[in-house]
């Protein structure tokens, strides 16, 4: 018979305690390279949470996360994403006076299209046709598009875009690698800090943006009104007006977006945005009025469009705190694209001053803009004042 020879039991206790120091060292290492995730994962649940751009859509609730005023600053990352959540079939293309002023739930629209305000702050052509491309990429069926233009989207030279650099344009979602990006980063983090900070100030029960429209602030601006206006004048004349000249693959761009429009029976509503007349004094004060005519000239071979940037019952209403049509000198109210919307969708037209939107088109462009001179002069005389404060701040960016 065989017997059973039992391991020394010295072994056997030598065995067990390699295995638990092998068990204790797994186990430390996990927990070291585990510790980094730590802070990571929290960051990233934070931001989840809070969702400061609103691309997660995680539920917004009011004191918490409802407002998200980081949206301001971050046009190019919120308007591709809500393109691609949304799919719209009517979109609204223009820069930040689009994004306060045209809103998508006119009473215009009485179709059951989703209607999406694609506004940016501070686009060239080059961004404005990367956006239409971007809203056909993602609804093969859009029905219309409402282009809105402006004299400084037209400038030969770079002006403030990330579109570059943006890993989201031009797609049908959102790149899993870019949503870990922005989750789980720190810029993110502030941001999130800022949106609940802002949502426990507010009482407000309404979202900041409504399909890309900015809502107007629920707080009345402290700042004197004139004040507003004198910051707006400064920026343009040190910016966008500066070294200004038109750019001939600006006019390229826009000619193709019609060309797309035409073919694939796009309807197209092209306008120029409302300006009050400092803006446009500012543009004469900048030496660029005969570029400001020719930028109109050049438009009105291309495309028919709707001109609201005259000197008109709207354009010319005096500074004042409690004045209703424009925030600043570059940026008009929700009142006053309510009527930009009537002329141009020939909706309650009688509610429209007669003399606010003129459709041009290459026949009567001549006429249009010696009338837009005519009325320039008439202003000139009656708002000294007014043109004082244009003529004051060009000459302080002079020196």
């Amino acid at each position: 018979m065989f017997k059973l020879i039992p391991k020394p039991v010295n072994k056997l206790i030598s065995a067990d305690k390699s295995k638990s120091r092998n068990q204790q060292y797994r186990r430390f290492s996990l927990g070291l390279l585990g510790a980094p995730l730590v802070p990571l994962f929290t960051v990233g649940l934070i931001n989840c949470l809070i969702d400061p751009y609103g691309i997660v859509k995680t539920p917004a609730l009011r004191k918490f996360n409802l407002l998200k005023p980081v949206q301001d600053d971050q046009t190019r990352l919120v308007k591709p994403v809500g393109i691609i959540q949304l799919k719209p079939q009517r979109v609204f293309l223009g820069s930040s006076r689009t994004i306060l002023g045209l809103d998508p739930a006119h009473g215009a629209f009485r179709d059951n299209l989703v209607t999406y305000n694609a506004g940016l702050t501070g686009p060239n052509m080059d961004d404005i046709k990367a956006y239409f491309d971007h809203a056909l990429l993602n609804q093969r069926d859009l029905k219309e598009v409402v282009l809105a233009l402006d004299f400084f989207m037209f400038k030969d030279a770079d002006l403030p875009s990330s579109r570059t650099d943006n890993q989201i344009l031009g797609k049908t979602q959102i790149p899993p690698l870019e949503l870990v990006r922005l989750t789980l980063s720190l810029d993110t983090l502030a941001s999130s800090e800022k949106t609940l900070q802002d949502n426990l100030k507010s009482d407000s029960s309404e979202p900041y943006y409504f399909y890309g429209m900015r809502r107007a602030s629920e707080t009345p601006d402290k700042k004197d009104k004139i004040d507003s206006f004198k910051h707006q004048i400064n920026n343009y004349l040190n910016t966008f007006y500066k070294d200004y000249r038109l750019s001939p693959n600006s006019f390229q761009k826009l000619q193709e977006i019609i060309e797309i429009c035409r073919q694939k029976n796009i309807n197209l509503k092209v306008l120029v945005s409302p300006i009050h007349a400092t803006q446009m004094q500012t543009i004469e004060a900048a030496g660029l009025w005969a570029d400001f005519e020719n930028w109109k000239r050049e438009i009105s071979k291309i495309t028919p469009f709707f001109d609201f940037a005259t000197y008109n019952q709207i354009t010319t209403e005096p500074i004042s705190n409690t004045m209703k049509n424009f925030s600043d000198s570059a940026h008009y109210t929700k009142t006053v694209g309510d009527l930009v919307l009537n002329r141009v969708f020939n909706y309650r037209e009688s509610e429209v001053p007669k003399d606010f939107g003129v459709y041009v088109n290459y026949q009567n462009i001549e006429s249009h803009l010696e009338t837009i001179s005519t009325n320039k002069n008439i202003w000139v005389k009656k708002t000294p004042q007014e043109v004082k404060i244009v003529n004051n701040i060009y000459q302080q960016t002079k020196k």
